[in-house]
C-alpha cells in the first residue's frame, strides 16, 4: 500500500482485502483504526503503531496469517477483539499502558503458547471478558491488575494453562462468570479466596478436573 499520511480515521479501510500482505504506513495523526484490516487473511505483518492511536478494536480480527502482535502504542484504550481468531498468532508484545477494554482481544488464538512467559495486564484495564477464550495452547504467567472489573470467560477453555495467580486482592472485580471454565490442566493451588465484590460466579470452575 505504501504511505498514507495525514489521516485520522481508518475505520474498515482495508476490510476484506484478502490478498494484502503488508500494511500501510500511516502518519502521526491516526486515531481510529477500528476493523482496519479485518479479515485480511494473508496479512503477515502489523503496521507500525503510532502514539496517536486510541481505538484498535477488531483491527486485525481474522488475520489468520499473522504471527506476532508487535509492541502496542501506549495511548490505545480500546482493543476489543483486536486479534480475535488470529489462529497462527504465536507471540504477544508489550500491551498498551492505557488499555481499558481487552474484551475478546485474543479470542480463538489457538497457536498462542507463551510457555512460562509473562503477560502483564496494564494498570488501568477494566474489561477482560473472553480475552483469552479458546487459547487452548496458552501456558503463560498472567499478571492481573487491581483495576480489573469484569473477567467473564477470560480463560475459558485455556486447557493448557497450569498456573493462575491469586485473585483475592482484585477488589474492583465483580464478574467471574465462566472465568476458568474448561481449564482442565490447572490445580488453582495459588487461589486463596473469592474477591470481596464478585457477584457472579456461574460456571467459574466448571470442568476444571484438576482443581484441588
Amino acid at each position: 500500500v505504501g504511505d498514507i499520511l495525514g489521516i485520522e480515521k481508518a475505520h474498515k479501510m482495508f476490510q476484506g482485502c484478502t490478498s494484502l500482505k503488508y500494511p500501510a504506513n500511516v502518519g502521526d495523526k491516526i486515531k481510529n483504526c477500528e476493523q482496519m484490516y479485518y479479515g485480511c487473511t494473508n496479512l503477515v505483518d502489523v503496521s507500525t503503531y503510532r502514539d496517536t492511536m486510541e481505538d484498535t478494536s477488531s483491527m486485525y480480527n481474522g488475520c489468520i496469517s499473522l504471527e506476532f502482535t508487535g509492541d502496542m502504542a501506549d495511548n490505545i484504550k480500546n482493543a476489543e477483539a483486536m486479534f480475535c481468531d488470529c489462529t497462527k498468532l504465536k507471540k504477544i508484545g508489550h500491551l498498551s499502558k492505557s488499555l481499558e477494554n481487552a474484551k475478546s482481544m485474543f479470542n480463538g488464538c489457538i497457536d498462542l503458547k507463551m510457555i512460562n512467559k509473562n503477560i502483564d495486564l496494564p494498570n488501568v484495564i477494566k474489561y477482560a471478558d473472553y480475552m483469552f477464550y479458546g487459547c487452548t495452547n496458552l501456558n503463560a504467567n498472567v499478571y492481573y491488575s487491581s483495576s480489573l472489573e469484569t473477567a467473564q470467560g477470560m480463560f475459558r477453555n485455556c486447557s493448557s494453562m497450569e498456573n493462575f495467580r491469586d485473585v483475592a486482592n482484585l477488589t474492583c472485580l465483580s464478574n467471574m462468570n465462566s472465568m476458568f471454565l474448561g481449564c482442565t490442566n490447572a490445580t488453582f493451588s495459588a487461589l486463596t479466596k473469592c474477591p470481596p465484590n464478585v457477584t457472579d460466579l456461574r460456571y467459574c470452575f466448571s470442568n476444571c478436573s484438576n482443581l484441588q
